[in-house]
């Protein structure tokens, strides 16, 4: 009798420590998978980020190509339409979403935020050529000594420096590198929280995931290849071509063939 309830004290100590065990087991299961969850969806908004940061470059290389000048960026706190300069401190702001023909949403990045665009300041009425080839722009992509005609910038998962869907630019960030990547246009400057420091620099990185750093960088910038837009230069810029659609002078609309003579096949084009 003393041995069986000896064997019975021994179990019954052993069975809460089994659950124990098994609950704590399953709790750094639970964790590991949240975690995995965590690091899943933000690869996935990673992803989704810069997917839209080059459809929308490729959606103003169809403006361009169909209008010929590049579309001036839009007020953070407007509807989407492009001012009508570039020039100075007006070459940054927001996608020019309506101007572009798109919905509101296409303009915003992953995290809510509107996706900032600037152009290089030095582009005259949107004209982005320079003789047959496209202009390199001026826009400086630090650190490197690259340079181009525009970028785009999604502020990232804290969005510090971009602008609301409301009208207003979220707060300034305390890190040097995303303040160079604000853009400060707006109807209503009341409505700027960060001065954009530099017209021509914008800050490519390097990439802080820590937000406690005082260099932390979670920016996403897609800077425009001019070598891209070449087709969008005419091979002669002589001739007459009275309304402006058809500086060869060959009685050919400029959108419906590309800089080298090549058909476009671009709407109402034989």
């Amino acid at each position: 009798m003393t041995i069986w309830r000896r064997l019975i004290r021994s179990e019954s100590g052993f069975i809460p420590m089994l659950l124990a065990l098994l609950i704590a087991a399953g709790a750094i299961i639970g964790l590991g998978v949240l975690m995995l969850k965590g690091s899943s969806i933000s690869l996935e908004k990673s992803k989704s980020n810069s997917a839209q940061l080059i459809g929308l470059e490729k959606t103003i290389r169809a403006y361009v190509f169909l209008t010929r000048r590049l579309p001036c960026p839009a007020n953070g706190d407007e509807d989407g339409i492009s001012k009508p300069s570039c020039a100075g401190n007006n070459n940054d702001g927001v996608v020019p979403w309506a101007t572009l023909g798109l919905p509101k949403d296409d303009a915003k990045d992953p995290f809510g935020h509107l996706i900032s665009y600037h152009v290089d300041p030095d582009i005259v009425a949107g004209n982005i050529c320079t003789g047959v080839t496209a202009s390199p722009g001026t826009i400086r992509l630090n650190p490197s000594a690259d340079t181009s005609l525009f970028v785009l910038i999604s502020h990232g998962p804290n969005g510090l420096g971009g602008w609301l869907p409301t009208g207003r630019q979220s707060v300034i960030p305390s890190s040097t590198l995303e303040r160079e990547n604000c853009s400060d246009s707006a109807a209503n400057p009341n409505n700027v929280t960060c001065a954009n420091p530099n017209a021509k620099d914008v800050t490519q990185g390097p990439y802080q995931a820590n937000p406690a750093a005082a260099n932390y960088f979670d920016d996403t910038v897609l800077a425009a290849r001019s070598s891209d837009y070449d087709k969008n230069c005419p091979v002669s810029t002589g001739g007459g071509g009275g309304d402006g659609n058809d500086r060869n002078n060959d009685d050919i609309p400029d959108h419906c063939q590309d800089g080298r003579g090549n058909d476009t096949h671009a709407p109402g084009c034989n």
